[in-house]
């Protein structure tokens, strides 16, 4: 993530190798921007912090890299909320429930932290894999069964044609809910704004409103809702 004053001091980045790249900027500041710039373009959720890690498959593999990235953030920061707006950029795999999907679902299910943690991924902007219908164009990873997955809209609330559709192969609906990623200004590189779209853009709004959500939970009661509960607050609302 590169520095922007509307992230100031609210951005921890923990891969030592980590890319600086806007992309990733524009997705902190759509959840976490304050607007100190511009209040134009203030983030879902303003006060949040960001622990910003990279998805590197090397040396061990890409499931132990997730596997790493996910425990560390739960375990030393007491993350409630992991939020991904990276995929697989080929066609392979799509809509397909795969070793790693596995995975993210026992890590969000607690069995290798014993705390549950709130998953969210971009479905990806691969919908010309199927050209024929675009259906099963679910990223792999956007296919597990107890993360919330999120599909890009326009402002009219029409999906982006480039959006990734369900069906799973096993015949799950997704995504889960769709949020607006089209067009969206946010934090970029020299103190700037600028415009981007997709799903990266679109599952950040999911993850911001969940972050509200928590601190409202936090006030009445005390212990963290299940993600489970969360799922199912925002699919019922």
């Amino acid at each position: 993530v590169i520095t922007h004053p509307d992230l100031n001091g609210r951005v921890f980045d923990n891969n030592w190798f980590s890319d600086i790249d806007n992309h990733a900027t524009h997705v902190a500041g759509i959840l976490a921007g304050n607007g100190t710039l511009n209040s134009n373009y203030v983030g879902v959720a303003p006060k949040s912090k960001v622990y910003s890690y990279q998805q590197d498959c090397l040396p061990l593999g890409c499931n132990y890299d997730l596997y790493q990235n996910f425990v560390e953030g739960i375990m030393n920061y007491n993350t409630l909320i992991l939020t991904n707006s990276w995929v697989n950029d080929e066609c392979s795999g799509m809509s397909e429930y795969n070793p790693m999907t596995e995975l993210i679902d026992q890590i969000i299910y607690g069995n290798y932290t014993l705390k549950s943690a709130n998953v969210i991924w971009a479905v990806g902007n691969n919908n010309s894999c199927n050209a024929s219908t675009g259906y099963f164009t679910i990223a792999p990873q956007a296919s597990a069964k107890n993360i919330i997955s999120v599909g890009n809209v326009y402002d009219n609330k029409y999906i982006r044609e480039s959006s990734g559709f369900g069906p799973t192969d096993d015949g799950r609906i997704k995504p889960d809910l769709v949020a607006t990623g089209t067009y969206i200004y946010s934090t970029f590189g020299n103190d700037t704004y600028d415009v981007m779209s997709g799903t990266s853009m679109a599952a950040p709004h999911v993850s911001g409103t969940i972050a509200l959500m928590l601190e409202q939970w936090d006030r009445q009661y005390s212990q963290d809702p299940l993600p489970s509960t969360i799922k199912a607050m925002l699919l019922d609302s």
